[in-house]
């Protein structure tokens, strides 16, 4: 796009995508989570930090993985959706003593 200041910076698809997901994750997660973003510079397949808190207590903490996507690949008899994920992530992930929550909100719609 062309401004009178000249081309400016475009959103990517996939960034879109990601502030779509955002959103998503944002208007659904249960009320006794408390998320704290783990964006930046050091985002290596962990998006977020979930602490939950019961009747005024902190009990658990995990970490959470967003992806989105607006063509879910779903299973032949549609009982699951499927992601794709790097091995190096994987590896990553089965180093990790906290629990992590892979989450997929389904922009389709």
């Amino acid at each position: 796009m062309t401004s009178s200041l000249g081309i400016l910076p475009q959103e990517s698809e996939a960034q879109r995508i990601g502030h779509m997901a955002g959103r998503c994750l944002n208007a659904t997660h249960p009320e006794s989570w408390r998320l704290k973003a783990l964006d930046g510079t050091d985002d290596f397949g962990l998006d977020y930090q979930v602490q939950t808190v019961v009747d005024g207590q902190v009990r658990d903490i995990f970490r959470l993985q967003l992806k989105g996507t607006t063509a879910p690949e779903t299973s032949a008899d549609g009982s699951f959706i499927s992601i794709d994920l790097k091995a190096s992530t994987v590896r990553y992930y089965d180093g990790i003593t906290e629990a992590i929550l892979l989450v997929l909100c389904d922009l389709s719609a």
